[in-house]
């Protein structure tokens, strides 16, 4: 089992990172072309580090946090992949890396379009090297000859074979929610695993602006917000997780999700029964996971300065099937992802 990340990024560290990662990619001969996406990022974390030790002027009347988020999106993904590089089933990946040196947006802390499929799958290979560190004997689904009848990851954890279906849904209508989770339980049904989880990404229905806010003074200036209380970001993830469930619940129970009125108690679990039956699991788990990356400000202690920081909580939506093996898989899974308390903030990439 291959170490958990430390807690602790500098932007040197990302940096260093990103340039490594591109090493190792060469190593593997996936050719970098000039002005990939990992080139930009590497330049976008230098600028940024230059910014916070005041070595370089900042234009304050232009908002950086599309540029910014798709920087450290891509390099914690390089530090992540890198310290998985040495598990024997890391080459599997190789068909997800290749889309990492393409033009696509790939950034995992911001919402992008439908049609993006490449950052779909960049989803899959970010949830594949968290659950590098927990499993072994990994097969990984291809991500360009996908017949989409697999699920995404099957790795060996505590002797039995799980499968994982990771799902990036763009529409928030619960109809689509719901056919994401069923076809995930389905390739998880039709594998060869023992038992599976679905993991869906919220990245797409996160308020990201409310996690990180921007507002303009007199002159136009930009001025980013900082939210130094976690508990804020902690609760905008339970919010948007228990709407979005309370949605499937309710178009479920054959309520009108776009005039709900008041759905009570009853509608709810008469809805959660309808959604979980529907799903057609054969095999254990009944239990979906989503994560809900983001980018926040936060105030560096004693200065007050500007600095950033990633969030990755990770939310469960239970059925009444579940193990307690598979809650025990659930929380490795998550603090694979994160290398800490996912409860708790990562320290200011610039501390």
């Amino acid at each position: 089992m291959t170490a958990k990340p430390p807690n602790k990024v500098t932007f040197a560290d990302l940096t260093q990172a990103v340039y490594s990662f591109e090493a190792l990619l060469k190593d593997m001969r996936l050719k970098v072309p000039p002005n990939s996406p990992l080139e930009a990022a590497a330049l976008a974390i230098e600028e940024l580090r230059a910014v916070y030790e005041r070595q370089m002027a900042h234009h304050h009347q232009e908002d950086y946090r599309a540029r910014w988020r798709r920087a450290l999106s891509l390099g914690d993904l390089a530090l992540r992949l890198l310290e998985v590089s040495t598990h024997p089933d890391f080459s599997k990946l190789a068909g997800h890396l290749q889309l990492l040196v393409g033009e696509q947006d790939l950034a995992q802390y911001a919402v992008t379009p439908h049609e993006n499929t490449d950052n779909d799958k960049v989803f899959e290979l970010w949830a594949s090297a968290a659950l590098l560190r927990v499993t072994t004997d990994c097969l990984v689904d291809d991500p360009i000859h996908s017949k989409g009848d697999n699920p995404d990851f099957i790795g060996t954890w505590h002797g039995k074979r799980w499968g994982f279906a990771f799902k990036a849904p763009h529409s928030d209508h619960p109809e689509a929610l719901i056919k994401n989770i069923r076809k995930g339980v389905q390739q998880i049904n039709d594998s060869a695993a023992e038992a599976g989880i679905v993991i869906l990404s919220g990245k797409n229905f996160f308020p990201h602006d409310e996690a990180w806010p921007i507002t303009r003074d007199v002159t136009g200036d930009v001025i980013y917000g900082v939210v130094p209380d976690m508990a804020q970001v902690e609760a905008a993830v339970r919010r948007t997780s228990g709407y979005y469930n309370c949605r499937m619940c309710y178009h479920a129970s054959g309520g009108d999700v776009e005039n709900p009125g008041q759905p009570t108690q009853a509608d709810l679990d008469r809805g959660r029964a309808v959604f979980w039956s529907s799903l057609g699991h054969k095999k254990p788990e009944q239990l979906v996971l989503t994560i809900w990356p983001t980018l926040i400000g936060v105030a560096v202690p004693e200065t007050g300065e500007q600095a950033l920081s990633t969030i990755k909580s990770v939310t469960g939506f239970e059925g009444d099937s579940i193990s307690n093996e598979c809650r025990d898989l659930s929380k490795e899974f998550s603090l694979a992802l994160h290398g800490r308390d996912p409860l708790q903030p990562e320290p200011p990439l610039g501390g």
